[in-house]
């Protein structure tokens, strides 16, 4: 028969970890790939994972652990740059498709489109 006065552990979801260490849910996925955040997969049906869970004091200990918070914020500035750029390149494809565009253009469709340029 279990032990049933045994105390669990609370299991912290990764919304959670992000609450306590306030950042995006999506920096701690980025924790996740590129550090040794401790975490454990659970509920596996198959190949497919059901859920992320942390042990709040290994969280705890983890981050406490870390040379210094300024490493974290680090990983976090360098997932937000990451951001930045694609950000940065999607609208530089945009504007060099459109430059292909108007460049295959007819005098009469770019007028039709953009009108007389002064």
């Amino acid at each position: 028969m279990p032990d049933t006065s045994r105390k669990f552990p609370k299991l912290w979801t990764p919304d959670d970890v992000a609450e306590y260490m306030r950042v995006t849910r999506q920096t701690v996925y980025a924790f996740i790939k590129e550090s040794d955040i401790p975490f454990k997969r659970i509920g596996r049906v198959g190949a497919k994972l059901k859920r992320l869970v942390f042990v709040p004091e290994e969280v705890i200990a983890w981050i406490d652990s870390q040379d210094d918070t300024n490493d974290l914020h680090a990983l976090h500035a360098r997932r937000i740059e990451g951001l930045e750029i694609l950000e940065v390149a999607e609208e530089l494809k945009k504007e060099e498709a459109e430059k292909d565009e108007i460049e295959e253009m007819s005098d009469e469709e770019f007028l039709a489109k953009y009108g007389e340029i002064s």
